[in-house]
């Protein structure tokens, strides 16, 4: 009776590991075994620019996700630059 909540919580812990490997698979369509194999695309760009006097403001559309695609991650860098993020409708861009 006294390994009780230990068992309880070695069971949950199982259950959650469980349902993170079946949303892998199922939601990400990532693969489950080193063997299989899935096409991952890359995409990166750069912005450059000279500017003239004064502020300068360049705004640059985001993909979204096309049926049958999945948005695994997005990374930006701005240096020293200010970086926002606008959606309107289905619409994505940054500034």
């Amino acid at each position: 009776m006294k390994d009780l909540h230990v068992k309880f919580l070695a069971l949950a812990l199982l259950f959650f590991a469980f349902s993170l490997v079946c949303n892998k698979a199922n939601t990400l369509c990532l693969p489950s075994f080193p063997s299989e194999e899935v096409e991952v695309w890359s995409i990166e760009t750069r912005v450059v620019f000279k500017p003239e006097e004064g502020p300068v403001k360049i705004r640059f559309a985001l993909p979204n996700a096309p049926e049958g695609f999945v948005i695994a991650d997005e990374n930006f860098v701005s240096g020293k630059y200010g970086l926002a993020y606008e959606s309107q409708y289905e619409n994505r861009t940054s500034e």
